[in-house]
């Protein structure tokens, strides 16, 4: 064992100083590779940070490096000596780079470290603390199928996660990378399936309340879309793209979206949520009739001789006359409602929260 009176201190070797200003220069990262345990004793009056190399190496092992927010000069390294290696004292236990200088060095304890054979029943951690105003510099290049977990580390861990976890949760947008549920409230779609749909809703005029529906009413209020319901009411197919306010203090109703209109995005001139009216296109035609003139229409306009017998101071003598039609389908396509070409799908709005 170490005398009481020992330095154990882990110091930051003037080769590993030199390292890290090379490494800053550089602008480079400085490797730490393992650490490295000894038998060598170094005498009280001898300056640790001095030291180039081990007095008398014994075994190396993959070390981790442990980094501390709330002290930004400490570095924590642990490393394990397996059960099956041993037979020696631990005098001197090191640091060292990839490129093998010896980054920290430190006095050991003293302590055998035994075999299996002389009794050894379980790995030994070891873990040395040191300091650097340079350690944004240090990475650890490790195998980490050589480093195991301790109950510290996993206690850190646990403490840390709940920590990230409460912050998380605590967050008001916690994943500002994705959209929102909530920013999809108002959106219209059409779906082929007519059944229930989370999230959605028909939009078929229905009456919904303020309270559940809350994302969805603040929609309609802030997009202006709110009308007295004895409006929408009274003219549900020219108010038809409207909220109406329901009850006036819980609920609200739908637009009705199941009514025959079309949805095109408001032409200069229109406002915004107007309906227009149902409209034709243009239709025109001309009609010439004079005494037996030939058929002479075009467009809506078309029309058939009747023959007709006519006795003119009683001499009979065939005649004609003509019956003029007014159809429109001689010139554009018609039917029993005023529609463009029409896919019936389920028209749903999103409540914003499913």
């Amino acid at each position: 064992m170490a005398n009481t009176d020992t330095d154990l201190r882990c110091y930051l070797t003037n080769a590993g100083i030199a390292a890290e200003n090379n490494a800053i220069q550089l602008g480079r990262k400085l490797p730490i590779k393992e650490m490295v345990f000894g038998s060598g004793v170094l005498a009280d009056g001898e300056d640790p940070s001095n030291q180039t190399t081990m007095i008398s190496e014994q075994f190396k092992v993959p070390c981790a490096m442990i980094t501390h927010s709330d002290n930004p000069t400490l570095l924590t390294f642990k490393g394990d000596i397996p059960v099956d290696v041993g037979g020696f004292n631990i005098n001197e236990v090191a640091i060292r780079l990839e490129d093998g200088t010896i980054y920290g060095y430190a006095r050991g304890t003293g302590d055998y470290k035994p075999t299996p054979e002389q009794g050894a029943t379980e790995s030994i951690r070891y873990v040395v603390d040191m300091y650097s105003t340079n350690v944004t510099v240090i990475e650890c290049k490790v195998d980490l199928s050589n480093v195991y977990a301790d109950y510290e580390d996993l206690e850190t861990l646990k403490s840390e996660s709940e920590q990230a976890l409460n912050e998380h949760k605590e967050a008001s947008d916690p994943h500002s990378q994705y959209c929102q549920l909530e920013s999809m409230v108002g959106i219209i779609s059409a779906f082929h399936t007519a059944g229930e749909k989370r999230g959605w809703i028909d939009a078929n005029g229905g009456l919904l309340s303020r309270v559940t529906d809350k994302l969805l009413w603040d929609y309609a209020v802030s997009a202006k879309m709110v009308i007295s319901q004895s409006h929408k009411s009274s003219a549900p197919i020219a108010n038809a793209m409207k909220f109406g306010d329901g009850d006036g203090v819980s609920t609200f109703t739908l637009p009705n979206h199941y009514l025959g209109h079309f949805v095109r995005g408001a032409p200069v001139g229109v406002v915004h949520g107007e309906t227009q009216d149902d409209a034709i296109r243009e239709l025109s035609g001309s009609l010439f009739v004079y005494d037996d003139s030939p058929n002479a229409e075009s467009g809506v306009f078309n029309s058939s001789e009747i023959r007709i017998g006519i006795t003119p101071l009683g001499t009979p003598i065939n005649g004609y006359r003509k019956r003029v039609e007014f159809n429109a389908s001689n010139q554009v396509n018609t039917a029993s409602e005023n529609r463009p070409y029409t896919a019936n799908l389920s028209i749903k709005i999103h409540r914003g929260w499913v």
